[in-house]
């Protein structure tokens, strides 16, 4: 499992884009911190970041989920 994978292919899954169509995560966040988390965090921590319009949580586990955010916090 590689988190970083699974977040670009969920958001790409939710907008209904191509991966490569976008930003790059490290825009957002560094990807090695995810990484270090997943291989750190206890499985009941998380931790969470906006990315291309949508909330990414990652689990300690390393279970990612995404809801996209309102209009309104995009604003």
């Amino acid at each position: 499992m590689n988190p970083i994978v699974d977040i670009v292919s969920t958001v790409a899954e939710a907008t209904g884009e191509s991966h490569t169509d976008l930003p790059p995560l490290l825009e957002t966040i560094d990807p090695e911190a995810i990484v270090a988390f997943v291989d750190s965090a206890a499985a009941d921590a998380s931790l969470a970041f906006d990315y291309y319009g949508h909330r990414i949580t990652v689990d300690g586990d390393g279970a990612v989920e995404t809801a996209a955010l309102s209009e309104a916090a995009l604003d």
